[in-house]
């Protein structure tokens, strides 16, 4: 092989993995982040829950994810692992109170008997579960 027919594969070379190189960048640069990946595939149901109420969200065991406090508690908020409509019986997973500040408590637990949240006051609440 002649010199030059040396350099000629090895600047083919460095064209072809510049190319490679290239189209890599540009198609993980145009993937959506991990969290909106995992969003759209994770299945999650939820409730927005605005009044004083007891919602019934699962009636049989399953994944209780988060409880978001939207912009107000405005009353007792009471999670419960119970497939009971009033939220009778069951395991009490959790009171926050009606000073729960704004923000996302994941818990991420697997509830056996199903999940209803009992809300006082006039809060702005969302669930997520599966």
């Amino acid at each position: 092989m002649t010199a030059k027919h040396e350099t000629i594969v090895q600047w083919t070379k460095i064209v072809l993995l510049t190319a490679i190189l290239a189209l890599a960048v540009w198609s993980f640069s145009n993937r959506p982040p991990v969290e909106a990946q995992l969003a759209a595939a994770s299945g999650f149901n939820y409730n927005h829950i605005t009044t004083a109420t007891n919602t019934l969200a699962k009636s049989s065991n399953g994944t209780f994810h988060d409880l978001v406090v939207n912009t107000t508690a405005a009353g007792t908020i009471t999670i419960v692992d119970t497939s009971a409509a009033n939220c009778s019986g069951g395991t009490t997973i959790a009171v926050l109170p009606a000073s729960a500040v704004v923000g996302d408590y994941i818990y991420d637990i697997q509830v056996i008997n199903g999940l209803c949240v009992t809300t006082g006051g006039t809060p702005d609440i969302t669930i997520t579960w599966r």
